[in-house]
């Protein structure tokens, strides 16, 4: 810490990487590209070998390119509860687009 009665630099620009995580994700980006073609295959001997462990794993490296959504709460003007349904499913309606 500067001993001194100056007013703090304007630091870091928003949104910006710090030097450590730069150089944490060029280390990680240097291990992928290295490893790429051993991952996929590691990836294809759980896949055939035990399909829900294959399963875990790409759920839980999904987060990492898709971050996951927050959630939202639906309500009406006055704060009441409102009611949605979704139909996910092929629907015999006439007017239905798909």
């Amino acid at each position: 810490m500067p001993n001194h009665n100056l007013p703090p630099g304007p630091g870091r620009p928003k949104g910006s990487e710090n030097k450590a995580r730069a150089v944490h994700r060029q280390f990680w980006q240097e291990v992928l590209d290295q490893e790429g073609d051993n991952i996929k295959e590691s990836l294809q001997q759980v896949r055939e070998n035990d399909p829900a462990a294959y399963l875990k794993i790409v759920v839980s490296l999904t987060e990492f390119v898709m971050p996951k959504l927050s959630r939202t709460e639906l309500t009406g003007t006055e704060g009441e509860t409102i009611s949605v349904t979704l139909n996910l499913g092929k629907t015999n309606s006439p007017d239905a687009n798909h």
